[in-house]
């Protein structure tokens, strides 16, 4: 289609395939930071990241997230560690 300069990056939270405007939202344990993403990034150590997130969240305490987690709550830490 013609570029008219009303065009919208593939938003926050999301992937856009093919250079689509419309995105897929990202799936949990990953993010988008950024708009005009063609895939979502990983979510990385120490944080986890929930379906369609625009930042990691960092691990609560008195656990820890192991790269691409999707939630806070998976994996205690074990007795005499701490996070």
């Amino acid at each position: 289609g013609a570029v008219t300069g009303t065009e919208v990056p593939c938003p926050l939270g999301s992937f856009c395939l093919g250079g689509k405007a419309v995105g897929e939202r990202c799936l949990a344990g990953s993010y988008a930071d950024e708009t005009g993403l063609t895939v979502c990034k990983g979510c990385p150590a120490g944080s986890y990241c929930v379906p369609g997130a625009t930042a990691p969240t960092a691990c609560p305490p008195g656990h820890f997230c192991a790269a691409n987690a999707t939630t806070p709550f998976a994996s205690p830490c074990p007795n005499g560690t701490f996070n």
